[in-house]
């Protein structure tokens, strides 16, 4: 088993984008909203904390792709993967890097 997961149940916040790899492979980007929930002590209410959006979830196996074809915006996804760092330079010169989600599994939740 892997020490590397990442578990993600949210909305997503737009169609799925297709593209092709510089290997000419079929991948698949998703953004995908967040929000956790607590109970006010106080007034014994539900309350939201502000929606995280997780914009650099990326498939690049086939079998995820063909899955992400049947997604559309505002649909309840529950995902696996593994997070991933990208190192690049930014417009400045200065070394960067920026995580990433690498899809393992996915599906629909049902409300």
């Amino acid at each position: 088993m892997s020490n590397n997961l990442v578990k993600l149940i949210g909305i997503l916040a737009q169609a799925p984008r297709f593209f092709k790899t510089k290997q000419n492979k079929e991948a698949v980007s998703l953004s995908v909203g967040t929000r956790n929930s607590y109970k006010d002590k106080e007034s014994n209410e539900w309350k939201s904390k502000a929606t995280v959006f997780h914009n650099d979830i990326f498939a690049f196996s086939s079998t995820m792709v063909e899955t992400c074809k049947s997604f559309k915006h505002k649909d309840l996804i529950e995902l696996e993967g593994e997070l991933e760092y990208r190192k690049f330079i930014d417009k400045d010169g200065n070394k960067r890097s920026s995580p990433s989600i690498i899809l393992k599994k996915i599906e629909h939740k049902i409300v």
